[in-house]
This record gives structure tokens, sequence and C-alpha cells, in this order.
């Protein structure tokens, strides 16, 4: 038995029995048990390419379910769990990448059974991630296949295995797009041993059949063996079980996961880490583990949602800003993908530019990064150098890797406050390729040495003014002017500030509701409109003496 359970408990591993036919059958029974919701062992599915259900975030989600208690490390329990809550592309590969690197530093000291947890862990998931389009994923797979097909006796197992190798090759061919040859010289050795050893399954299997069939025919008509051999032999269809040789890689490829395609447009933002070395040290940054997640993976792009919905939901938070608003959301107009131009917000200090920002990008779903200009004084937001003990991508690659997607929005708050001396580099300078659309699409990180397409983020940049920003940089920047707030806007402000200020105490709206026609009245006294700060100075001093009120009575 699997060490599986409940609903997802499988029938063990395949058995290595040297007889074909009870082999091919017990396949077939594997396949239909994963079909029908079992959770098949890794083994098996290597050979079946049967997901949970047909489904590899189903598949993902019961095994990572299946496995957390048994992992030797908190680390590698902790990339489980969050495996479980979000079975992406993403969370996936990390997970591999987890168990690659615990193997990778501790298996000289760990326990075998430990061991053998984590390798079948990381051999699964390199599976998962290679249906998710994954090109290094594709490649390790085939490896593990290539690897259970010389761990085999069985013609059958030795047939499925190696086919499904090919396969996985064959997809990382195709999703490259012949950027790199996969089936090169470094293959070769191996291929060439391949194709041997499945001249021997396609041999041993036809010798297997006919022996039976002779085996059969000599048997006295009433002897049970005889008719159980007969049965079989007639069940069997030769061509199910030879391999025609010349027709492999067609086959091969025909063995590769089936996966829904996406209907979203995607994008690699990182082609490979493949030049940078393994590292044991964890004392040192280590970008090939810390990006292996996002490399080779093409990204999604967040969709563009109902952009009246969206229009309707930010005016009625900020109606002041409505032309600004529109401006923005025309972007999308169109695109199957949210889109934001580069663009500066300039308006007067308090005007709510950063708030206006923020929302505008969370409606979009882009996952907004906020980005504090105010006293930057070096080139850090371009990445570092490894040779540096800070060392670090780009900010923007980092927000990339966080939030799952390729096109994320930048805010860039307070651009004029952004220091002006060049010793270390300024902020002012190293956001100049990035809002260049030509040399965002090739962008050179100094942290992963290598071409990076940051060409699908959004950028908005927020100042009080236009004169302290440099000719090159407003050059590449659309700049829009934030009106102030109005008289009339205060109903809608103070019930935003209102709501802003329950969430930093944790309270909800019976204990502290929004400001009736009372309170209201004796701000509008004081505030005419203009700078937000103020008046969320009044609103705390209103809501303070009402707290104040209400414990005297």
């Amino acid at each position: 038995m699997s060490r599986f359970q409940g609903r997802s408990q499988a029938c063990g591993q395949i058995s290595d029995s040297a007889d074909p036919t009870e082999t091919y059958f017990q396949l077939c029974e594997f396949r239909d048990l994963a079909r029908n919701g079992w959770l098949i062992d890794t083994s098996a599915l290597y050979a079946t390419m049967a997901f949970c259900n047909g489904d590899v975030v189903v598949d993902a989600r019961l095994y990572a379910q299946d496995v957390v208690s048994h992992f030797p490390s908190e680390a590698l329990k902790s990339a489980a769990n969050q495996l479980i809550e979000q079975p992406t592309p993403v969370n996936v590969r990390s997970f591999a990448n987890q168990c690659r690197a615990w193997l990778f530093t501790a298996a000289e000291t760990a326990d075998r059974n430990d061991i053998a947890v984590v390798r079948d862990a990381m051999q699964r998931t390199d599976l998962y991630s290679a249906a998710f389009g994954h090109v290094g994923a594709c490649e390790s797979a085939a490896g593990h296949a290539y690897d259970y097909a010389f761990r085999q006796r069985n013609p059958v197992l030795i047939t499925r295995c190696v086919a499904v190798a090919l396969g996985l090759l064959d997809q990382a061919q195709t999703i490259s797009a012949g950027n790199r040859p996969i089936l090169s010289m470094t293959h070769g050795g191996w291929l060439r041993r391949a194709i041997t050893r499945l001249q021997y399954a396609s041999n041993a299997l036809h010798e297997h059949v006919e022996a039976a069939k002779a085996f059969a025919s000599k048997q006295d008509e009433t002897d049970p063996v005889s008719d159980l051999l007969s049965d079989m032999a007639a069940d069997v269809d030769i061509s199910e079980l030879q391999v025609d040789l010349d027709a492999l890689l067609d086959a091969a490829t025909a063995s590769r996961p089936v996966i829904e395609q996406q209907s979203l447009p995607t994008i690699m933002v990182l082609q490979s880490l493949s030049h940078l070395p393994e590292q044991k040290s964890t004392s040192t940054p280590n970008p090939r583990l810390e990006f292996a997640p996002i490399a080779g993976v093409y990204m999604t792009l967040a969709e563009t949602p109902d952009l009246q919905a969206a229009s309707r939901e930010l005016v009625a938070e900020m109606p002041w800003a409505e032309d600004v608003i529109t401006s923005i959301l025309m972007d999308s107009v169109g695109s199957a993908v949210s889109r934001v131009r580069n663009t500066l917000l300039v308006g007067k200090p308090g005007s709510g530019k950063t708030r206006l920002a923020r929302r505008i990008g969370e409606v979009l779903g882009l996952q907004p990064t906020i980005v504090p200009a105010a006293g930057a004084a070096d080139a850090s937001f371009g990445g570092t150098n490894r040779q540096w003990s800070t060392a670090r991508a780009s900010t923007v690659l980092q927000a990339i890797k966080r939030t799952g997607i390729a096109n994320p929005l930048l805010i860039i708050d307070e651009l004029e406050k952004a220091a002006e001396g060049a010793h270390n580099g300024r902020l002012l300078d190293v956001l100049l390729p990035f809002l260049e659309m030509e040399s965002a699409k090739r962008y050179h990180d100094p942290y992963l040495e290598c071409a990076t397409d940051l060409s699908m983020t959004g950028y908005i940049c927020t100042s009080n003014s236009t004169f302290p920003v440099p000719g090159p940089l407003l050059d590449r920047l659309r700049v829009l002017e934030v009106p102030q707030p109005r008289r009339q806007d205060l109903i809608v402000v103070a019930r935003t500030i209102v709501e802003e200020i329950r969430a930093e105490r944790c309270e909800d709206e019976v204990w502290c509701p929004d400001l009736d026609a009372d309170e209201l009245n004796l701000i509008a006294r004081q505030w005419r409109g203009g700078s937000l700060r103020p008046l969320k100075r009044m609103i705390e001093t209103v809501l303070a003496g009402r707290f104040a009120f209400a414990s005297r009575h």
C-alpha cells in the first residue's frame, strides 16, 4: 500500500514483475483510478501520465496535503502549505526547488527515509511544473522518467517511461521555440542507449506474447491454465505493446502532459539561470535558488476587468479626480490585459495622488507596489551586483516574483524628493531604461547577470511639481494634473477616511460608525476643500470627542 490515505489512497506501486501482460493491465487500472479521483504513486504517474481527475492542480494540492507532515524541515513544510493554499505554477516550481535545495545541502547527513520522501516530492513536482510549461522542469522530469526506465526490468514500463522522457524533451523544445536545441550532444549518449533499451523491450514483448500463444496451443482444452493464457493472449493487442521505432518521437510527443491552453497572453520574464553556478553556502546571496520559481516560466498577465465598473468604483471614491481616472483607464480599452502608460501624477500636497495610484492598480488587478523615492540616494532600484553582500535583483523583478504576474504596477512616490547626489548612482537616472519599451524588454539585471523582459510593467510616479524632475525622465512620462478635493466631496472623503481609521484600529462599523450629519456640518465649517491631511486630523478629533463623550455617559 502507498502512504496516501482516504480518498487519495492508491493500490501501491506498479509491480516490476517480468510479466508484461500483467503490467499492461495494471497500467490501465492505475489510469482509471486517477481519472476517478485517486492519487497514484509517482512512479505510476510517470508511466501513465494520469493526474488525479485529469487535473494537475487537483493532483498537486492532494499530494502536498498527504506529504506535508512527512517533510524533515520547516522550509519544506512551509513551501508545501503554500502549494496547498495556492497551487500556482510559481508555487509549484518554488516547492520543487526547495526540495532540490534540501537534497543538495542536507542529503549527506539526513535519514534515508527523509531523503526518499523529499526526492519523490521533487520528482513529482518537476512533472507538475513540466505540465505548466516550464522548460527546465520538462528537462528535469525527462531525466526522472529516464531514470525510472533504467531501474525497471519490465519491458512495458521501460517503453512507457522512455517514451514519456522523449515526450517531455519534445515539449521543452516546443516551448523554447527553437531558442536552444534540446536533443543536443549532451543528450546524444543516453538517447542511443534509450533506443537500444526500447529495442530490447520491443523484442521481449514479442517473445512473451508468442510464447504465451504457443504454450496455450499445446495444453489440453480443459486445462484452466490453458484457458486463462488463451484469454490473455487474445485480449493483448501486440500493437499496443510493441514500439514502432520509426515513429518514436511522434509517440513520445503524444505522451507529454495534456494541459488546458491559457486564454490570456503570457510572456517569459526570465529565460534561464543555467549560466549561474550551483552553490551550497547559505551565507551569500543565491540568485539561482531565489529566482528559480520564475525562470523559464511563461508568466500570466493581469486580465482587463470591466472598465465601466472600474470607473464607477474609482469615481465614487475620488470624484474630484474623474478626468485622471478616465485617462488612465483608457489605456486598457480594447486590450485583453490591463495596461497603464508610464504616468506622472502632479498635484498639491494632500490631493490624494498616492492613494489614487494605488486604488487604480488594485481595481485593474495589477497588485501595486509603492516605492518611496523621498531620500533615495542610490541606484539600487535597478539591482546590485553580487560582489556586494547586500546584492539584490531590480525592484521590478522582485515585484514580478512576489506578485506572480508579469505586468504589476510600480508606484514611485514623491519623485521630486529623490536625492540629487550621484556618488552611488541616482534613482532619477536608473529609472530611464525601465520607462523605454525597447530597453525594458531586454533589461540586463546585474544581480542575475542576464537579460530580463520587464516590458509589461506599468509605472505611476507622483510629484508635487514637475520642476525638480529631470528633462529626460519627464520626457518619458505622461503628465496628469490631479486637482484637490472639493467641498462637495466631503461626504465621500469622510466616509473613506473613517473606513481607513476603522481598518487601522481593527474596529467594525458598529463600534466606529460613519460621521453623522451634525459631525459633518461641524467639519464643513472648518474644511472648505483642499488637502486631505488636515481633514483627516479633524475627523480623528471628532471621533476622539465622540468616544470621550460616550465614556462619560
